[in-house]
């Protein structure tokens, strides 16, 4: 692969991913590596708490929305302006193309078209896969991946998140996706050799109330006080600008 420039599509837990262990970990070694974030909105909403959003006065505003933009403001240092991070705010995706030279070209809601060598679509909840080929796309009208989470017939492109077909959607899932998905981007920009997903811990929780929850690990029932922990006391809001600046990673 010749050229270094990302293309991610979706600014949320998997795009988000994607897009800071890139720059983090990958940018360092690759210096010419460009990305593009790509999203309809300006914020980044921790939808996991969104079932206590409608209560008055239990959640701030920030703590369910944080903005995009100036968490990835950390990578534009004066060696890395011409170089970093691009943030398309407001826009989505209308339809990609396959070039006659292997990249994809990215057509944008304003009018503007992105040229990438990868292109990663990761958006989710009700997947946006309108802007997918239809011979990449499962019965489902979801994304076809590999072990690798590479889109078969379509060269470097991965997806991750609730717009991929299998295993299954889930926040534990998107998160191991978006691991997976830039350490090979990082394969390929250094000539190494991808690697298949990791195993995901099969855990399956919900919270019944801010005291109580109920749950799942494998075939055992977990102790509400264990889901309580985990998720019902705060419904992880505390990740909201962990996400978005990055440190979550």
């Amino acid at each position: 692969m010749t050229g270094k420039t990302v293309v991610v599509l979706g600014g949320s837990i998997g795009g988000l991913g994607v897009a800071h262990r890139l720059l983090k970990y990958t940018l360092p070694s690759e210096p010419n590596l460009k990305v593009i974030l790509v999203s309809t909105n300006s914020h980044f909403y921790w939808n996991v708490a969104a079932v206590r959003a409608i209560i008055p006065n239990i959640l701030q505003d920030e703590e369910l929305l944080q903005p995009i933009a100036p968490g990835f403001a950390q990578y534009n240092t004066p060696q890395l302006a011409s170089m970093g991070v691009v943030v398309r705010k407001g826009v989505r995706a209308v339809s990609t193309e396959a070039t006659a030279d292997g990249r994809t070209e990215v057509a944008l809601s304003n009018g503007e078209t992105l040229v990438t060598d990868l292109y990663l679509p990761t958006v989710g909840m009700v997947p946006n896969s309108e802007c997918v080929p239809g011979e990449l796309l499962d019965d489902k009208k979801l994304v076809k991946t590999d072990e690798c989470m590479r889109v078969p017939g379509a060269d470097n492109v991965w997806a991750v998140g609730d717009v991929v077909g299998k295993p299954n959607a889930g926040y534990l899932m998107t998160e191991a996706q978006a691991s997976c998905v830039a350490k090979n981007i990082a394969c390929v920009l250094s000539g190494k050799k991808q690697e298949p997903r990791g195993a995901v811990m099969d855990i399956l929780i919900f919270a019944t109330g801010r005291c109580r929850g109920v749950g799942r690990y494998h075939w055992m029932p977990l102790p509400s006080l264990a889901v309580w922990v985990a998720k019902s006391r705060t419904l992880g809001v505390e990740r909201t600008p962990k996400f978005v600046d990055g440190s979550m990673w």
